[in-house]
């Protein structure tokens, strides 16, 4: 039997704690909110040290990845107002990136753990390209036909990257980049939006749709781009999938016939697992390890946010 233990944390002074990202050093990472709303970087180190941090003259940072040698990725808005996208090294030092030749912001949404990042920019026509660059600066520049943005949200570690992208409707849909470069756009059929979050080494996408609905469903889409529905037996009013391991364990949060917001866990045999922080009136899942330890945040009855760690071990 297993023994699952939960450890709850905040950055001193963050009245809402957003813990996104985890590695196989159980390093965290996230966003935390001020009290005067405005938004910075934090990184939990396994002892449970937390460290936050800002690029110079930010207003507001936002975290896009975090990879096992401890690099974080995001971009940030500076005092001017200008976006630019950032590289924290594990040391702490911050490495400010602008795409050469951008004609505005930058954002770094997704990296790997050989440290290729991607994310997107802005390009002159209106337009927001996507781009990937590896960690020697191999640049390329690439863009989904129809798109007038495009948005990266995973990168696995052979540099396929999956995200989703704005057509001229406004309307949200996914795609997946191989890692050859190839571009593939998909849909839940009928949906009004669909919403990839994470691709594994095997090319596993998960993620959710919307009908019209809009209520959310969760989805799994294989490495030949089939598309399979995964809603959570008790999600009446929604499922959302967050994230996937290499070894299939899918995590996300259901919503209840009464409105109440749960986190799970789904074996790669299909089986389901509920949770929730004590006292919670919502518990959210982000994020899943090789070894199944879940990060995510949960709400008190105030309806802040606080991190939380999630660990099962044998007995």
């Amino acid at each position: 039997m297993a023994k699952t233990t939960y450890v709850t944390f905040d950055p001193a002074g963050s009245i809402q704690t957003y813990a996104y990202y985890l590695n196989a050093d159980v390093q965290i990472a996230g966003d935390w909110e001020d009290y005067l709303e405005t938004y910075h970087g934090f990184v939990r180190a396994a002892d449970g040290t937390i460290s936050t941090f800002d690029p110079p003259n930010s207003i507001d940072t936002e975290v896009g990845g975090l990879t096992d040698s401890g690099l974080i990725v995001g971009w940030y808005t500076a005092a001017d107002r200008s976006q630019h996208g950032f590289l924290r090294a594990s040391d702490g030092t911050i490495s400010i990136y602008d795409v050469p030749g951008s004609a505005g912001p930058t954002y770094i949404d997704a990296v790997n753990t050989k440290g290729t990042f991607a994310g997107s920019y802005a390009d002159g026509s209106g337009a927001f390209p996507g781009f990937v660059q590896t960690s020697k600066g191999k640049l390329r520049r690439f863009n989904v036909n129809g798109a007038v943005e495009v948005d990266p949200r995973s990168i696995n570690n052979a540099g396929a990257i999956t995200g989703i992208y704005y057509d001229q409707q406004s309307n949200i849909h996914g795609f997946v980049r191989s890692d050859q470069g190839a571009i593939s756009t998909f849909d839940w059929p009928g949906a009004v939006r669909t919403i990839p979050n994470a691709i594994n080494s095997k090319d596993v996408i998960v993620g959710r749709y919307q009908g019209a609905d809009r209520v959310p469903h969760g989805f799994i889409r294989i490495a030949d781009g089939t598309l399979t529905a995964l809603d959570h037996p008790d999600g009446v009013k929604g499922t959302s999938i967050a994230n996937i391991n290499d070894k299939g364990q899918i995590v996300g949060t259901f919503i209840d016939a009464n409105g109440q917001y749960h986190g799970f866990i789904r074996s790669a045999t299909g089986q389901f697992k509920n949770f929730d922080l004590k006292n919670a009136t919502g518990t959210y899942a982000a994020d899943i390890d090789g070894n199944g330890s879940i990060v995510g945040e949960y709400s008190d009855e105030n309806q802040y946010l606080h991190g939380y760690l999630r660990t099962s071990s044998k007995r």
